[in-house]
């Protein structure tokens, strides 16, 4: 039996992370009460999804692929929604002067939909779903496709969600985004959770160690007894070597000690990250 257990807590970034077909979009679609066929239980705020007509009142939610209608301009699509969900009069035309302007629409506002790029078709998939100012917003790959700089205004409104005490689950195949947004993930395959926790917990425990690699002016001394690393490649004047979390201090200052009559040139550390951790445990799976 598959077993898929996580908690989420309120106020924080959440992330699911996995590998096509890992189960990310489904799970979110039972947290929004989208679908029901599944076994076991979701609860948001009390609520069993299970028993949830669509979408959860406390609930907002923003598809992988937007949810427009691509023929109506930007403003109307915003009218539409804020209509749907009760707004009317001077009310919306407030919330919808107020989305064109926090999600760099203004200037398509009259621009049909589906004429938009890539990145401002999701800043408005994204609106659509801020109409209301929901305690818990669902993002199912918020940033798959876009340029940088779409992306880091994305970045930006899941952090100000965050700050203003709103609770974001998010899925996501860019580990980078993973790392800077989330509190805590979980690691999926197949419906089953591989790894539970906050980043610097899955990097302790399962992120391998730093890399150091080393550019020397000279060659690199024949012999080269060290203690708190092992090489992982050499050339010439290059050195890569591998140390692990707990011993890159004292590695570094024997590294600069044995090395001195080298000429250090560069010394870069790379630290564990959350790509090595994915692959890690997929691997070990998968294998």
């Amino acid at each position: 039996m598959k077993e898929c257990s996580f908690v989420v807590q309120e106020g924080e970034v959440f992330g699911l992370l996995g590998s096509n077909g890992a189960g990310k979009s489904t799970i979110l679609m039972a947290f929004a009460g989208l679908i029901k066929n599944f076994r076991g239980d979701v609860t948001i705020m009390g609520n069993d999804c299970r028993f949830s007509s669509g979408i959860n009142r406390d609930v907002a939610y923003v598809p992988q692929s937007p949810c427009l209608f691509f023929d109506f301009t930007v403003r109307e699509n915003l009218h539409f929604f804020c209509s749907m969900e009760g707004l009317g009069g001077d009310e919306r035309e407030s919330k919808i002067k107020e989305l064109l302007s926090k999600f760099y629409l203004e200037g398509f506002a009259d621009m049909a939909a589906g004429r938009l790029s890539g990145g401002y078709r999701q800043l408005l998939n994204i609106a659509l779903s801020s109409v209301l100012d929901k305690k818990i917003v669902l993002m199912d790959e918020p940033t798959a496709g876009l340029d940088l700089w779409s992306k880091k205004k994305v970045g930006e409104h899941i952090r100000e969600l965050k700050s203003r005490g709103k609770t974001v689950v998010l899925t996501t195949h860019d580990l980078a985004d993973a790392e800077s947004l989330c509190d805590n993930v979980v690691i999926l395959s197949d419906g089953r959770v591989l790894a539970n926790g906050n980043i610097r917990s899955l990097l302790r425990d399962f992120g391998g160690g730093y890399t150091i690699s080393v550019s020397l002016s000279n060659k690199i001394p024949k012999v080269l007894p060290l203690a708190y690393s092992k090489v992982i490649s050499i050339s010439a004047q290059r050195l890569v070597l591998e140390t692990n979390q707990a011993d890159i201090g004292p590695a570094i200052t024997e590294l600069v000690s044995k090395l001195g009559s080298a000429g250090i040139e560069d010394l870069e550390v790379r630290e564990p990250s959350l790509g090595y951790v994915f692959s890690n445990l997929l691997s070990k799976v998968k294998a």
